[in-house]
Parts: structure tokens; C-alpha cells; sequence
């Protein structure tokens, strides 16, 4: 009896031809090393680490704010520590990541921070928060958590899963909108954070006020741009992506923050000095430009039409 083993008939075609019985290839192993979330990971520690010697060298006298962002950025250089040794000492990468692409521990780890991170923020760069007068502070807790959501998207695109790209692939613009509702709620927040701590008469009054609203309107308005492009009934009827009915939104939201721009950023403005709410206002000023520059007129929705006219390299998402 022959010793020859049948191949199924849809096994792919053998490499080792003289090999009786071979059908696929040794899979090559997983080198951690390569990972590409691993620049991530420094980059996480590095960030991480300036927070908490920042909040050292600092002059602020203790306080609970003080305790939680010592706390929020040595637990953060911890677990950034601990998933590059992961990736590079071979006895913890055994155990941590194995042979898997796309560990499960390290979701949970990204997940973790990410979460963590958006607290951090709102709490750390809030008007009059403890960054207020601490640049280093300020920048390095905003990229600690930039960084953290980019390495969980790339997770997800290693992992095959749902990832950022898979929620902007509908028009050219709709990665500028998801830019313009961050934006905007960032316009809003800030602007209600600061007048509530500072309580402010006369002409600064009404100069939050239009901040409040200009955040509010483009909240609302992104957020149905967003919707139209995935097929909301209710929206959809009226508002076509890519349609004249964009464009005029994009419009209007460029009048308002040209407003915005010159009365919140003027010296001694509301939002004259480097903030949250001075860098959110020009970026919902630059990013109505983006949506005009992308705007076509005519909508195509169709995934086939999509994918045949649509790239989105030029909207750098590969990056992520």
C-alpha cells in the first residue's frame, strides 16, 4: 500500500513538491520586535514620563488635582514599561503576546489607557487645571492620549476587526466632519468650563456665550453630516453627501469660526493664550477649509463606487 497521502481538492498547491503528504508551508514566526505598535509604546512611555516629572518639578502646592496627575502619569509609564519589555524580553514575550499579532492583552491594556487618558485630559488641560501654566504638562498629556487611541486602532487593523477606516470610508469628507464634532465639542466644553470657573461680566460675557453656541452648532451639524453618510433615514432624505447641502453647511460653519478665530483669539481674548480652547478654534477654522478642498458634488454611495473612486490615502489614514 502506497504511503502517499490524497490532498483535499482545495488544498493550496504544496511548496515541497517532493515531500509526500506536504500541503502548506511552516508559518514563519512571530518576531514581537517588529510589532508596529511598539513605536507606540515608547512614545506612550516618553509622554507618560514627562507628565509625572512635570507635575514634580512644579510649584503648585499638593492637592487632590496634584495626587491624580503624579498618579495618572506614573500608572501610564508603568503599563507602557511593562508592554515594551513584553515585546522585547524573550521569557515575558512567551507569556505576553506568544505568537499572536494582535494579544488580547494588549487590547485590554490600550483599552485601559484610552479610557484613562480621556479623563486625564479633560481633567489636566482644563481651564485654570494644573497644565494651565505647564506647556510640558499641557502637550505631553494631549499626545500620551492621542498616541494611545492611534496604537488601539492599529490593534484593531491587526486584528482584522473593525477599525477607524472602516467608519470614513462613505465620502472624502466625512473624515474632516469626525474632526469638526471633536473640534467643536472641545470649542463647547472649554468655553462652558471656563466661564463656570471664572464668572465673567460685561463683553467677556458675550464672548463665551458665542463660543458656547459656535461649539454647540458645529456639534450639531457634524453630527448630522455623520449620520447622512450612514444612511439615517431621517437625515439622508434631505441631506446628501456631497451634495449642495453640504457644502452650504460648510459654509456656514466657515463664517462662524472667521468670527470666532478674531473675537475669541484677540489679544486678551477669551482664548488668547495657548489652551484648549485656542487650538480647538483654529482647528474647527482650518477644518471647514478641509471639507470645502474635499467637497464633491456629486454623492456616490454605493460601496462599488466607493471603492472604485475613492481613495483614502489621501486623507492619511494608513498612518493610523
Amino acid at each position: 500500500m502506497s504511503d502517499f497521502k490524497e490532498q483535499p481538492p482545495n488544498a493550496p498547491p504544496s511548496p515541497y513538491p517532493s515531500v509526500v503528504g506536504a500541503e502548506t508551508a511552516p508559518k514563519e514566526a512571530y518576531d514581537a520586535t517588529m510589532s508596529p505598535r511598539l513605536v507606540h509604546w515608547y512614545t506612550i512611555c516618553a509622554s507618560s514620563l514627562i507628565v509625572f516629572a512635570s507635575v514634580l518639578n512644579t510649584t503648585i502646592p499638593p492637592s487632590p488635582m496634584l495626587t491624580y496627575t503624579i498618579t495618572a502619569g506614573s500608572l501610564s509609564f508603568g503599563i507602557a514599561l511593562l508592554a515594551i519589555l513584553f515585546h522585547i524580553v524573550p521569557v515575558c514575550k512567551f507569556w505576553a503576546i506568544g505568537t499572536e499579532r494582535a494579544p488580547v492583552k494588549e487590547f485590554v491594556a490600550l483599552t485601559f489607557l484610552t479610557v484613562w487618558w480621556i479623563v486625564a485630559i479633560a481633567l489636566i488641560t482644563q481651564s485654570g487645571g494644573i497644565a494651565t501654566n505647564s506647556l510640558n504638562l499641557y502637550y505631553s498629556s494631549w499626545l500620551a492620549g492621542i498616541i494611545t487611541v492611534i496604537a488601539l486602532n492599529n490593534w484593531f487593523i491587526t486584528h482584522g476587526s473593525l477599525s477607524a477606516r472602516d467608519f470614513v470610508n462613505t465620502s472624502p469628507t466625512l473624515v474632516a466632519w469626525y474632526f469638526m464634532l471633536l473640534a467643536s465639542a472641545v470649542v463647547m466644553g472649554s468655553a462652558a468650563n471656563l466661564y463656570s470657573t471664572t464668572q465673567p461680566q460685561g463683553g467677556d460675557k458675550s464672548d463665551f456665550i458665542y463660543a458656547i453656541s459656535i461649539g454647540t452648532i458645529g456639534c450639531f451639524l457634524s453630527l448630522l453630516v455623520i449620520l447622512a453618510n450612514f444612511q439615517v433615514n431621517a437625515i439622508a432624505n434631505f441631506l446628501i453627501p456631497g451634495g449642495f447641502i453640504e457644502l452650504f453647511l460648510s459654509f456656514s460653519l466657515l463664517g462662524l469660526y472667521i468670527a470666532g478665530v478674531i473675537i475669541l483669539t484677540r489679544a486678551n481674548g477669551i482664548a488668547s493664550s495657548a489652551g484648549n480652547l485656542y487650538y480647538s478654534s483654529w482647528v474647527c477654522f482650518f477644518n471647514t477649509f478641509w471639507i470645502i478642498a474635499k467637497w464633491r458634488r456629486k454623492a456616490e454611495t454605493t460601496p462599488q463606487s466607493v471603492t472604485d473612486n475613492h481613495n483614502l490615502e489621501g486623507d492619511n489614514l494608513e498612518d493610523l
